[in-house]
């Protein structure tokens, strides 16, 4: 005779799943450590469907992919910036389904004055 045992509750992307997790929040920064490196932040997307330990985060620098993060809240990111140059961020939510929300943005400009 076996035990039964307790319920599991598991989530997983639903193929039905067509709606973007909200744009993050806060999204602000900086250049640190000298003249070309910046730090960003920003606070938790909320999503339909995914949970938001399992939101990943798009780093865009200049148009470009910069890389990605599943960090924990809060949520921060280095990079590297172009010097002479008005440099666009942008980080985009992406739940487990692939859908990508629209991008919080800003410019650091590090134009000779």
């Amino acid at each position: 005779m076996y035990a039964v045992s307790a319920v599991r509750t598991v989530h997983s992307a639903s193929a039905d799943d067509h709606e973007a997790p909200t744009t993050p929040p806060g999204f602000t920064g900086g250049v640190i450590d000298g003249a070309t490196e910046a730090m960003v932040v920003w606070g938790n997307s909320t999503d339909n469907v995914t949970r938001q330990e399992h939101i990943r985060y798009e780093l865009y620098l200049n148009g470009q992919f910069d890389g990605a993060t599943i960090d924990p809240y809060p949520h921060q990111f280095s990079m590297y910036l172009t010097l002479g140059f008005v440099n666009r961020i942008e980080v985009y939510a992406v739940d487990e389904a692939g859908n990508r929300s629209a991008p919080a943005t800003m410019t650091i400009d590090l134009r000779t004055p």
